[in-house]
């Protein structure tokens, strides 16, 4: 993954921007993403790493894999323009926010198994000590693992390990002020090393530092600094050198106190996003443009148990999805459906995907079925309970 820590460290929007959901959001966001993200790769047993900081909604990925991008900030902070998979991706993500394992014993530690036939796919472990929640991701040849600890409802630390190919990741926070992120490639020619350091003022990030190893002293790179407005709206980034030339800022732009606009800006306008919002304040519509590249996501529904999106790539090469979300009596995703619509001539590829739920209301199937409605794909999960 091209600068990985650069990537990790940069995507932040305001709560007020995407609107969080009830307490235990952070678990919650990083349970269904990691489910999500093997429920729209075909279950490719990828390790991604999903994390949150206080104040901002913050979401990484580590993986050698195609995975997605995360939040509008993506397209403004990192240099590799995500491809329209990516794109609609992300924004499935960020449309289902309802828990899919909400019941986490405390008084035991409990396993999470995903098991697709005979073969088992990942596993998710959850353990409290006291008001310590661990969570830990391990694919099933245990060569990739990633750990996550949660104290009240933050991100205190994560970890990624990849023991095939030496490399880790580490983020911590160390007091109230500062968070650091490091990368370390132990499996190329020289070892590399990069680290991210987040400083905050009143719980907001106020600078970001991203620094390589040169000869075992790091070096600052980039220097970012965040400018909020009287209602800690984040309005101004600006992204300096190590010689402290500003390389690029990016603009925020609020309308009743919602977000329309993103805008970056070097020596020429570089990446745009605007938004759009029905009479109920509900998002409508939003649009990005970098480079060559032009994204767009409408809903085009939304009732009671179903809402549907589109998903539109008007450049380089025209392309345009649909995603259907189904919800049941306990608002739980009973059903999700894809359909690509880009060849209007001829009969569009369409996945369901089909979940079910236990007693305690955690996931427990999830069928997979083509075009043609054959079951492509039959997960079964399994929860094992230890004593703590």
């Amino acid at each position: 993954m091209k600068k990985p820590l650069a990537f990790l460290g940069a995507i932040i929007i305001t709560l007020q921007a995407i609107g969080q959901s009830p307490a235990m959001q952070p678990i919650n966001r990083t349970i269904n993403s990691t489910i999500l993200h093997q429920a729209l790769n075909d279950f490719n047993r990828t390790v991604p790493l999903f994390f949150f900081f206080p104040g901002f909604f913050f979401i990484g990925s580590v993986s050698y894999q195609n995975n997605p991008l995360f939040m509008e900030t993506d397209f403004f902070e990192d240099e590799k323009t995500p491809d329209f998979k990516d794109y609609y991706q992300k924004e499935i993500f960020a449309a289902i926010t309802d828990p899919m394992i909400p019941y986490i014993p405390k008084d035991s530690a409990m396993e999470v198994r995903f098991i697709d036939g005979n073969k088992l796919i990942f596993e998710l472990s959850f353990k409290w000590d006291v008001d310590t929640l661990l969570l830990e991701q391990i694919n099933s040849s245990k060569g990739k693992s990633k750990t996550v600890k949660y104290v009240n409802n933050k991100v205190v630390s994560s970890g990624f390990r990849d023991k095939e190919n030496l490399k880790q990741f580490n983020e911590h926070i160390a007091g109230d002020t500062l968070r650091i992120l490091e990368w370390i490639d132990n499996g190329s020619a020289s070892i590399s090393k990069k680290r991210t350091e987040i400083r905050y003022r009143n719980g907001f990030p106020y600078e970001k530092r991203h620094s390589n190893s040169v000869q075992r002293t790091f070096i600052p790179q980039t220097i970012t600094s965040y400018i909020y407005n009287e209602e800690q709206q984040l309005v101004l980034q600006e992204v300096k050198n190590s010689k402290g030339k500003i390389k690029y800022s990016i603009n925020y732009l609020y309308h009743d106190n919602k977000l329309t606009n993103i805008e970056k800006k070097g020596k020429s306008s570089l990446a745009t996003t605007s938004y759009s919002y029905d009479e109920t304040g509900q998002l409508q519509s939003k649009i990005t443009r970098q480079s060559e590249r032009v994204y767009s996501t409408i809903t085009t529904r939304k009732e009671q148990n179903y809402n549907e999106f589109e998903f539109i790539s008007g450049s380089p090469t025209p392309q345009h999805k649909i995603f259907g979300i189904k919800t049941n009596s306990g608002n739980q995703i009973a059903e999700m459906k894809l359909s690509d619509k880009t060849d209007y001539a001829s009969r569009p590829a369409e996945t369901r995907w089909l979940l079910d739920y236990n007693n305690q209301g955690n996931i427990s199937h999830i069928k997979v079925l083509n075009e043609n409605g054959k079951i492509v794909k039959n997960i079964t999960i399994e929860y094992i309970y230890f004593k703590i």
